[in-house]
C-alpha cells in the first residue's frame, strides 16, 4: 500500500519541479541574470530570508506599512504557478 501511495505521490512532485524550472528559466533568460559567484552570497540571501521569516518585528512593520498585500499577491501567483497546470492537466482526463 506504501508503494501504491509514493507512486501516485511522485508524479506530481516531479511534475511541480519541471514547471518550476521551467519558470525559474525563462525568468533567469529575460532578467539576463547571473549565477552567484559565491556560496556565501547564497547562504546570506537565504540567512536573511529565514530571519526575516522568523522575526516578530518584520512582521508587524509588514503589517504596518501594509506590505501585507503585496506579499499575499506574491504567495498567490506561487500558489497558481503549481496549482493551475495541475488542475487543468486533471481536467482533461
Amino acid at each position: 500500500m506504501l508503494l501504491v501511495f509514493g507512486a501516485a505521490y511522485q508524479q506530481p512532485v516531479k511534475y511541480n519541479f519541471a514547471v518550476a524550472r521551467e519558470v525559474l528559466k525563462q525568468v533567469y533568460t529575460a532578467e539576463r541574470l547571473q549565477p552567484p559567484t559565491s556560496l556565501g552570497s547564497v547562504l546570506g540571501t537565504y540567512a536573511t530570508l529565514w530571519g526575516r521569516a522568523r522575526s516578530v518585528g518584520y512582521w508587524r512593520e509588514v503589517v504596518k506599512s501594509g506590505e501585507w498585500a503585496r506579499l499575499g499577491v506574491y504567495a498567490v501567483e506561487a500558489y497558481g504557478i503549481f496549482k493551475v497546470p495541475s488542475l487543468l492537466r486533471f481536467s482533461k482526463a
